[in-house]
């Protein structure tokens, strides 16, 4: 299924070979450190450069991998509204493990961004969950997915992880690619 804000995928052997390889790195206790620092419980668990991944997975769809991630919600959690890096437009995002009930949420709700650039992320994050602690629960949610396969993200809009119905931990594999494609111009890659 294609949106404007997600494309689903069928799964391949590819696919299946980045899970395989992803998973040998997932680690709860990773997770719940991070999210004590940093007061969030969706995290970058690990992050490997385009030279650190096997050579089988440094290709998708003909454009080469920047860098993989790790994300691993605990669970229960609810992440902010942001957007990623600092001008990031897409991401291959393959479910590994419990994702089970955990989706992505987009909101149509106008948002004012401040950039974020520290050792640990590049992101863009909103003001107003700042302001409004009620803001993450009623938010206009203009579309959602349950990502239960492979799929490209428009993550140049506003977007969350919501982890709340999640009984386990949930990690995610994020591909990025070299030259900051936009969600589009992946999709068209895609066929």
């Amino acid at each position: 299924m294609k949106t404007d804000l997600y494309y689903t995928l069928a799964w391949s052997p590819l696919f299946e070979r980045l899970v395989d390889f992803a998973s040998d790195f997932i680690d709860s206790g990773v997770v719940n450190a991070l999210a004590k620092t940093y007061n969030e419980g969706h995290v970058i668990q690990t992050r490997f450069l385009h030279s650190y991944l096997p050579e089988d997975l440094q290709n998708f769809f003909g454009l080469q991998v920047e860098h993989l991630q790790i994300f691993g919600a605990q669970p229960g959690a609810l992440g902010r509204y942001h957007k990623d890096g600092l001008d990031r437009k897409a991401a291959l995002n393959v479910p590994l493990r419990g994702g089970n009930k955990g989706k992505v949420d987009w909101t149509s709700y106008p948002l004012e961004e401040v950039k974020v650039a520290n050792d640990y992320t590049r992101i863009r994050v909103n003001t107003l969950e700042d302001r409004r602690s009620d803001f993450r629960l009623d938010s206009d949610i203009l579309d959602s997915l349950e990502l239960t396969q492979p799929a490209v993200l428009n993550t140049d809009e506003w977007h969350r992880v919501d982890a709340r119905d999640c009984t386990e931990y949930r990690f995610v594999a994020s591909v990025r690619f070299l030259g900051n494609p936009s969600f589009t111009e992946i999709c068209s890659r895609i066929g």
